[in-house]
């Protein structure tokens, strides 16, 4: 019983110190469930759209936003963007398929990476699938 109690609480602590936490990007029905991993500060979203669709709607999105794209490039494991905002700030985008009909998008904004500024970028991209 000892040991199962020692086991419970370690794990406890490894889901604890493990760097994640759920949130939700967005707000009412446009809400989007995402993981922000404060290790890396990259907020996660997985969206139910295969990644031909995402990608064009990422790129669409940085440009809404008036992002400055330095490198950028898409292969068969998933994508990456590299921009920065106008006052020089990093942003950083990875786009990854998940499945057939899913992709997840993992932003960070900054160094260290500014949790508000990323839900603001899935907001953006939330704004292009609905239009």
């Amino acid at each position: 019983m000892k040991r199962f109690a020692h086991t419970v609480i370690g794990l406890g602590l490894c889901s604890i110190l493990g760097g994640c936490a759920t949130t939700t990007v967005g707000v009412g029905s446009s809400a989007v469930p995402g993981k922000y991993v404060y290790f890396t500060g990259e907020l996660r979203a997985t969206y139910s759209q295969p990644i031909a669709q995402m990608w064009p709607k990422t790129l669409s999105a940085m440009q809404e936003l008036r992002l400055t794209v330095d490198t950028k490039y898409l292969d068969a494991t998933g994508g990456e963007v590299e921009a920065r905002r106008a006052d020089g700030t990093p942003v950083k985008v990875r786009v990854v398929p998940t499945g057939q009909h899913s992709t997840t998008i993992g932003v960070r904004v900054g160094t260290p990476g500014s949790r508000e500024q990323a839900e603001y970028f899935h907001r953006a991209i939330q704004q292009q699938l609905q239009g």
